[in-house]
Order: C-alpha cells, then structure tokens, then sequence
C-alpha cells in the first residue's frame, strides 16, 4: 500500500464501493471466507433499507466463458454442421469471446515470508492511460512467486512474491466452435487475444505499473531482485507479455458439498 500510495495511487479501506466506481486505487484485498465458513447470503441495501437475503436450495448453474457458449451451442445454430436439426435460432452464440488476461511479475524474497492469508494480499484498480473514463487493469499482489509459463523460459525463485496485473476492459474479441455434436466433444477455441493496439498498450502499462511498484522504496527492503519479466527493451516486453499471458480467472474445482448439490 506504502509503494502505491507513493507513486500517486490512492488508498482505499475497501476494494468496493468508491475504489472500483470512482478513478481507481488499491486496497487490502478482501476475501469471503472467515473462520473456515461459506458465504450463505448477502446483505444490501435497497431503497435506503437494509435487506438480508439467504440461499436455501436454489444454485444457479455457471459453466464459465468457455463451457456456457459451449451449451447453448449445442442447442443453436452450430449443430446444423453437425447434421442435428436447429430448434433455435441464436447466431450470436459464441461469438464475441473476450478474456481478462493477466501477467506475472515476480520478485525473489530478501527472506522467506510464510503466506499469511489466502495469497491475494492486495488489489489494484487503475488506468493504463490518464485520459481514460475508467480504470482498465486490475492488479492481485500475490504472497508467493507464481511460475512463469514455460514458453518464457524464465526461472522462478523458491521464495518470492507475484504481482499479477491485466486488462479488466479487453477490446480483442475472438469466437468459440463445436468440434462435434455429443456433450464430449472438446470445443474450439479462437482467442484471439492482444490483436486490438489498445489491448497491447494497456498490457505494457500494466506491466510497467507492477516493475514501478517493485522498484519503489516500499518493496525494495523485501526482495533481492526482479526475475520476471527481466527485460527492459521494448519489444523484449511485448515478448514477455505473449509468451507469459494467461486467463486472469482461473476454474476452481467445486468441494464435494458443492457437486452433490448440483
């Protein structure tokens, strides 16, 4: 928070609220989980009055971004090339794909630190560019060093911290197909991910901001060094943001409670 707020990013309580309506800033993260529990509702207020809400039975079954098109095409327009009659018409299904990708930037420990929550320590909200209406990346400080993907072919410090930070309004559209008509049939993905410039631009900002944060003087009695990305040309970074680039939400496999319900 002292590195953020030192290089003009203001800090907030709460991630909600202000932080993500008004310019952006950082916070402590928050988490849902306390003392072991699930969430069971939620609290809000609505016309002034505070109201609880408590889910008894119903789930409200969500497959993700890939697996949701996937369904609906099966009920859609792409069985026809599969040779299964159409009962609805939906052409726009699967179309229009779009993904929060993310980059790690990792820095080696001066020490080893023990994780002290649930590794997402800290958030960001920001611009990549001043002249925009609203934030469009969003950063997680992570408690541990991330691996970087294998195609960046850098190594990763056996005790470190993360910083990942990516694009919260991606302008690359890409598409989903069917590769079959059955429910086992892997779908095909084309993500077409950092094909728009501003997309590009705002992942070298994102990057720049996390480097900036771990160069400052908050960071610096923390660690030994930068390891990931490591370059300081400019193409060497655009490198590093495509070979290091990954979904910023990744699946999570349901508990056992969870799945029966279902």
């Amino acid at each position: 928070m002292s590195a953020a707020s030192a290089i003009g990013v203001p800090v907030f309580d709460s991630t909600n609220g202000e932080m993500m309506e008004g310019p952006g800033g950082a916070s402590i993260a928050e988490l849902r989980i306390r003392d072991g529990k699930r969430v069971r509702g939620v609290d809000a207020v609505i016309d002034g009055w505070q109201r609880f809400f408590l889910a008894h039975c119903e789930t409200v079954l969500s497959l993700g971004a890939i697996n949701t098109p996937k369904v609906l095409m099966q009920s859609g327009d792409e069985l026809r090339s599969h040779g299964i009659p159409v009962v609805q018409h939906l052409p726009g299904v699967g179309r229009n794909h779009q993904n929060h990708l993310a980059f790690g930037c990792t820095w080696a420990y001066g020490k080893p630190d023990a994780m002290g929550g649930s590794g997402c320590e800290a958030n960001i909200y920001w611009k990549s560019d001043a002249r925009l209406s609203q934030p469009d990346i969003l950063q997680c400080q992570l408690e541990f060093a991330v691996p970087s993907p294998p195609e960046t072919g850098l190594e990763t410090p056996e005790h470190g911290w993360t910083m990942f930070n990516g694009l919260a309004q991606p302008k690359s559209r890409g598409r989903l197909r069917l590769s079959g008509p059955d429910i086992n049939n892997p779908i095909l993905i084309e993500p077409n991910s950092l094909s728009e410039p501003e997309d590009m631009a705002a992942a070298l900002a994102a990057v720049e901001l996390c480097r900036e944060l771990g160069r400052s003087d908050g960071s610096s009695q923390l660690v030994t060094g930068e390891t990931a990305p490591g370059v300081r040309d400019r193409s060497g970074m655009i490198d590093f943001i495509r070979r290091s680039a990954i979904s910023g939400i990744k699946p999570r496999r349901p508990r056992w409670d969870e799945t029966t319900r279902r």
